[in-house]
C-alpha cells in the first residue's frame, strides 16, 4: 500500500515509533510515472547504532534502472539537503561485497573510514553477518 507506506515516511520526517530510531526523509525517483529509486535521509546519526552500522543514508535502485547514474544523482541532491540542514560530515554505508555500491559512493566523495563486521546477532537480520564498508563524505565548512 504504498499512500500509506508514503503517510508514515512523511510521519517519520518530525517523529519515529522508537528512541533509537532517527526521524528521516525519503525521496523518490520517478521515470515515465514509475517508482525506480528511493534514497532515505536519516538527520541523527547518534541515534541507535547508525553511527557504526547503519549511516545517514540508506538507497535502493530497481535492477533494471541500475547503472544508469540515477543514484549518483540522487545522492548528490541528498547531499545537498544534508548541507542546507547544517549537517557537513555524512556517513553512508555498504556491503562489502557491493562493489557498484561502493563505487558510487567514492563517485561522490565518499572516503573509506573502515570495514566492520555486523556482530550475527544484530536486531536487524538482514544486516546480521555483513561486513560494511563505511565512507564518510565532507561537505565543507558551515
Amino acid at each position: 500500500d504504498f499512500p500509506a507506506f508514503v503517510a508514515k515516511s512523511k510521519r517519520f520526517e518530525t517523529q519515529t515509533d522508537h528512541p533509537d530510531w532517527s526521524t528521516s526523509t525519503n525521496y523518490y525517483y520517478f521515470l515515465d510515472d514509475e517508482l525506480v529509486a528511493r534514497i532515505g535521509c536519516r538527520w541523527q546519526l547518534e541515534k541507535g547504532d547508525l553511527e557504526r552500522f547503519g549511516g545517514h543514508i540508506g538507497y535502493v535502485t530497481r535492477p533494471d534502472y541500475r547503472r544508469q547514474g540515477i543514484m549518483t544523482e540522487l545522492l548528490l541532491f541528498a547531499l545537498e539537503c544534508y548541507r542546507k540542514r547544517g549537517i557537513l560530515r555524512v556517513l553512508i554505508t555498504a556491503n562489502r561485497y557491493n562493489i557498484a555500491s561502493r563505487r558510487t559512493i567514492e563517485k561522490v566523495g565518499g572516503i573509506l573510514e573502515d570495514i566492520v563486521q555486523v556482530p550475527m546477532d544484530y536486531n536487524v537480520s538482514s544486516m546480521a553477518g555483513q561486513e560494511l564498508a563505511r565512507y564518510w563524505i565532507n561537505l565543507g565548512e558551515k
